[in-house]
């Protein structure tokens, strides 16, 4: 109910329309006195219901915002608001966040990322401060920063992110797989597109 009331604008949008015309309906039709206030209440309730989505945000938005900050930190291939999307405590697969800015610095002088496409997103965030989980498959075009193109890429990654001051940071990457092959540490990823000339 959480999910609904705070998170999807346009369905909340069209249930409160349908509810307030329904209850205009019956006002109109039957002219009774709880009708006549249900008519009135049902979009006054709906309008706050509204104020309140614009507002608040959920855990699973902030989450979804700081993924997409990372995307498009690495579509720039800005290592520096990389590092400020990722969490002090960084690690992953027994890389510190300072061995993992150094290890995709020299990928991002080569290779460009450029237009990556969510395909599917699944987005488990934890009651703070416990890590939310993201798993995600992306699609994501290559591009040499000599001008040669190297295609679409398919990738599928489980990030960790941990809430520091109410702001969610990268706590942990994990790929699963690039192109359709299983893979493990974030090492062998940096590593393949090191590889291309």
């Amino acid at each position: 109910m959480k999910a609904l009331l705070l998170e999807h604008l346009w369905l909340l949008l069209g249930i409160g329309v349908v509810a307030s015309i329904a209850a205009f309906y019956l006002a109109v039709q039957r002219r009774t006195k709880a009708c006549l206030l249900a008519a009135k209440i049902v979009p006054a309730v709906f309008v706050i219901l509204l104020v309140l989505n614009w507002f608040v945000v959920t855990d699973r938005e902030a989450v979804k915002i700081a993924l997409d900050q990372l995307i498009a930190a690495c579509e720039a291939g800005d290592t520096k608001a990389l590092g400020a999307l990722i969490d002090d405590q960084f690690s992953a697969t027994g890389m510190s966040k300072r061995q993992f800015l150094d290890a995709v610095a020299p990928v991002f002088t080569q290779l460009k990322i450029e237009n990556v496409y969510l395909q599917g997103l699944e987005n488990n965030p934890a009651i703070a401060p416990a890590p939310a989980v993201v798993r995600f498959t992306a699609w994501a075009d290559i591009v040499g920063n000599t001008g040669g193109k190297y295609g679409k890429v398919q990738s599928a990654w489980k990030l960790t992110f941990q809430n520091r001051d109410n702001t969610w940071l990268l706590y942990d990457v994990q790929p699963i797989s690039v192109n359709f092959q299983p893979i493990n540490d974030v090492r062998q990823v940096i590593r393949s597109a090191e590889s291309v000339r």
